[in-house]
């Protein structure tokens, strides 16, 4: 939280100790330890959440640049758009349970690493993180789809929102702001509001309050790879800590995070910069305060936004 990362990223391999070994995952290749990849064949595996697996793999170019013949296990549901973003490594979307056959078919593994420990060796100080716009590519094709259907809405800015996030076990109780309390932003004239929340697919209009929607598309929630074409389609992106905010970030995209008095390790512990997404803007509740300062906030800025957009 401090971004002292030259020592914290050691203690975070002691992640690796838990003893219920979710976070071991028993590959039969020797440990990679920071040393020169050029020409070697190395095994990128999967570890902890999704929007964990999406921050850690800005690290995967890195090892692309050096040299590094990249095998990468995913989630399967980052399985296309890794495809896309890293055309010279092998990627294979798979659930962790699964068996370990397909490695046969691949070039013969040296050593093996969690996308987890990658920044142990890449990202020491503040200095270590690349100021790459984005790092994964949605499809251009459906990209372009997106942007047209959501002209057909008029000129207004385009903004996709979530505020869900987390689990009772990630403190999904902090992470979440509940939709009628975003009226202030959602009240916003010359706005388009565009709900990437997934587990909302049942209904095409979501209305918080009077006269107020948030659109839904439900064939945007068909896959994470057809997300990332809406979200790369939007204009803005607003939304708590959650797998949309690393998305947005990872695609490049302007996003306002909206975070709790006492946010997650990733989002340092104070100001607006977040050094995995240059593309972000922390927004950060106040000890002691609710969360109406916070949406004022980004309502106001949101405001300056639109204004632009219907002028310009």
């Amino acid at each position: 939280m401090r971004g002292d990362y030259g020592d914290a990223w050691e203690d975070h391999e002691a992640r690796r100790r838990v003893r219920d070994g979710r976070f071991e995952r028993g590959f039969p290749y020797p440990e990679w330890r920071g040393e020169p990849l050029a020409g070697r064949n190395i095994l990128i595996h999967a570890e902890q959440g999704l929007g964990d697996e999406i921050m850690f793999a800005s690290c995967i170019s890195d090892l692309i640049e050096q040299g590094a013949r990249c095998v990468i296990e995913c989630d399967p549901r980052l399985a296309a758009i890794y495809a896309r973003s890293f055309p010279q490594a092998v990627v294979h979307g798979a659930r962790r349970d699964e068996d370990r056959n397909w490695l046969a078919q691949e070039p013969a593994i040296e050593v093996q690493v969690a996308v987890g420990t990658l920044p142990r060796y890449l990202r020491k100080s503040r200095s270590d993180f690349p100021r790459r716009d984005a790092y994964l590519t949605a499809d251009a094709e459906r990209a372009a789809a997106w942007r047209e259907r959501l002209a057909a809405q008029g000129g207004k800015l385009k903004v996709g929102i979530s505020w869900l996030g987390g689990t009772a076990k990630t403190r999904s109780g902090m992470r979440s702001i509940p939709l009628e309390q975003w009226l202030p932003v959602l009240r916003l004239k010359n706005v388009q509001f565009v709900s990437l929340q997934h587990g909302m697919e049942a209904s095409p209009r979501i209305e918080p309050g009077p006269d107020v929607v948030v659109h839904q598309f439900p064939d945007a929630s068909t896959s994470l790879d057809e997300t990332a074409a809406l979200t790369t389609a939007l204009d803005l992106v607003v939304t708590v800590d959650n797998t949309v905010a690393h998305l947005a970030g990872a695609l490049g995209r302007p996003v306002y995070v909206l975070l709790p008095a006492s946010p997650d390790w990733r989002w340092l512990w104070e100001g607006e910069a977040v050094p995995w997404y240059p593309s972000a803007r922390a927004y950060r509740q106040g000890r002691g305060e609710g969360w109406a300062p916070v949406v004022a906030s980004v309502a106001a800025e949101i405001a300056r936004h639109a204004a632009r957009v219907s002028t310009g």
